[in-house]
């Protein structure tokens, strides 16, 4: 059954509002603002609920912070390690600032966040000699740092910018008693360096080159980095009895239509334009023609799946066995039986904004 597509508004346009909004609340008179909807949300309910602790004393945070880079490299994020110590109220803080709603969208969109103690008595040594490793010399006696580290590139886990923040919270530098000084200074610190954004034609050139030295065709798939059916679509794609499968007969290829440059002009290009239903997947043969599903014509309407289920799964196979004859019959079966086995309701991913 098709999964009706969410209609987003693009994030770029959001965070340029967003950012918008907090550097009028900060030039405003006192007491106005941007409409509620187009400010940075501090949560107030988060500030009501009991401090729960800001930092694990038992975590290992090189093997966080390398985990993390790995994890932002696959998606094109950055990592941002914070330089801290437990009981301190600015901390505390900005761990709900990050939480709030439009920040932490842009953490969710564009970074992995590590949280390093450095004032255990256990822990602090220990994660003190792994800021030096970075470049970083943090003071327990001052506020947090904040290191960003490169993701996907060439400086793949490198520090990019360490940037204190003392002053961040400074209520003289704010024109009214309202905490925007502090949500302003975070969202400049998270858009000002969040990685580029791919190219949506560079990602499908690339699959398209590949393609044709392997003589196999592209499998495009157009999708949404939080849309609940387009996650499990692609975690049951990454599992590594499907995942050597489809490597074997395609090359695959994600574009998303929220973070890349010129996805949607992509997704009008292979016939997706008015797609109401996401994940939304085209297989193209090596000169990048269309080889399925069929493409709609004047009274006929085009097959377009989502995350295939119930009866669109033996369609689903049909596809792959159209775009790659050599796909054998054992294979089909194994694809299908693991999607009826994960046909049940997606759910949003846990922490989603």
């Amino acid at each position: 059954m098709p999964k009706s597509r969410h209609v987003h508004s693009r994030v770029g346009a959001l965070l340029l509002v967003t950012f918008a909004a907090c550097a009028a609340s900060v030039a405003a008179q006192p007491g106005t603002g941007a409409p509620r909807q187009e400010q940075i949300r501090s949560g107030p309910a988060a500030e009501r609920k009991p401090v729960t602790p800001v930092f694990d004393p038992n975590l290992n945070v090189k093997q966080a912070i390398d985990a993390a880079v790995a994890r932002a490299t696959a998606d094109n994020r950055r990592v941002i390690v914070v330089w801290g110590w437990e009981g301190d109220p600015w901390a505390v803080r900005l761990r709900d600032q990050f939480a709030a709603l439009d920040a932490a969208r842009i953490i969710k969109y564009h970074y992995e966040v590590v949280w390093a103690d450095i004032a255990d008595p256990t822990a602090g040594p220990l994660n003190m000699a792994v800021a030096q490793i970075y470049g970083v010399q943090p003071d327990p006696k001052k506020k947090p740092l904040l290191t960003v580290l490169h993701g996907l590139g060439d400086a793949t886990g490198q520090a990019l910018v360490t940037v204190p923040t003392d002053g961040w919270e400074d209520p003289r530098k704010a024109r009214s008693s309202s905490p925007d000084y502090a949500l302003y200074k975070i969202h400049q610190f998270l858009l000002s360096h969040k990685p580029p954004a791919l190219k949506a034609g560079q990602i499908i050139d690339k699959a398209n080159t590949d393609a044709r030295s392997r003589s196999v065709p592209v499998m495009l798939n157009f999708v949404e980095p939080f849309e609940p059916w387009c996650v499990k679509f692609r975690t049951w794609m990454e599992q590594p009895e499907i995942a050597s499968i489809m490597a074997k007969h395609f090359v695959l290829a994600w574009v998303d239509l929220e973070r890349m440059d010129g996805s949607e002009q992509a997704l009008d290009r292979y016939g997706g334009k008015n797609a109401d239903t996401l994940p939304w997947f085209v297989f193209i043969d090596v000169d990048g023609r269309r080889l399925a599903p069929e493409a709609g014509t004047p009274g006929k309407k085009e097959v377009a799946l989502g995350f295939p289920t119930g009866e669109e799964v033996p369609q689903f196979a049909q596809f792959l066995k159209t775009a790659a004859p050599g796909i054998t019959e054992a294979e089909l079966k194994t694809i299908q039986d693991s999607l009826r086995a994960a046909s049940e309701p997606a759910k949003a991913p846990a922490g989603t904004p």
